[in-house]
């Protein structure tokens, strides 16, 4: 999390949601790294940290763009009784 990428991630998610990610994305690599799966990235020393990073950025990226997002319902309802619709009086 310190990394800065990570950093700037957090400016804009929720550090829970990036943090669980992260793990996520680690237990993957781990697990593959001990079947002997090759990675869909390079796992060389000099790129694995950026590339670990990168690819935890954009999983964060489309899961959260597909998380449910807050609207206004203005359908026009004016007053609400729980029974449907009530008349408006004059």
């Amino acid at each position: 999390m310190s990394h800065p990428a990570l950093a700037e991630l957090s400016g804009v998610y929720p550090r829970p949601f990036i943090v669980n990610e992260t793990r996520r994305r680690l237990s993957a690599i781990r697990a593959s790294i001990g079947n002997g799966l090759e990675e869909s990235f390079d796992l060389s020393p000099s790129n694995i940290a950026q590339n670990i990073v990168q690819s935890i950025v954009e999983t964060v990226d489309d899961r959260w763009s597909s998380s449910p997002t807050r609207v206004i319902n203005a359908t026009g309802v004016i007053l609400h009784t729980n029974l449907g619709r009530a008349p408006l009086s004059e």
